[in-house]
């Protein structure tokens, strides 16, 4: 039987284990998996459910959707939704929050607003994210 990472880290990195392990293998085989691609697609409605929310309901100027969801390889089973909100007024940010999370179906969302995105993330979502 193969050795996890776990073990490989616990035991060390022998050389011959580290030239079978092919992380983006993995990634590879889950991305056409028939369960993780539905899963990843109701993750896109959800996203577009929540963008289209945002706007309407919270006035949020723009709403990009970013991570790994954004970049669809990288789609896990454990990956959340990750959307950047510009233009949400401060006094509902948090009621947007609340209310993203009863749209999520079962996902975590990450909503991120102007002021506590960092410098990196924001040129992050500038460049491979997707507008919604």
């Amino acid at each position: 039987m193969g050795k996890t990472a776990s073990d490989l880290r616990k035991d060390g990195w022998p050389p011959d284990e580290m030239q079978k392990y092919h992380p983006w293998q993995a990634a590879a085989r889950y991305t056409e998996d028939p369960d993780a691609v539905a899963r990843r697609g109701r993750a896109m409605e959800v996203s577009r459910e929540a963008a289209r929310v945002l706007k309407k309901k919270y006035g949020a100027k723009r709403v990009v959707l970013f991570g790994s969801l954004a970049r669809s390889s990288l789609f896990a089973p454990t990956s959340d939704i990750d959307l950047y909100a510009e233009g949400i007024p401060g006094d509902l940010f948090f009621e947007a929050e609340a209310e993203i999370e009863k749209i999520a179906k079962g996902f975590k969302v990450d909503l991120v607003e102007t002021k506590e995105c960092p410098p990196h993330l924001l040129r992050e979502i500038e460049d491979e994210g997707i507008y919604l």
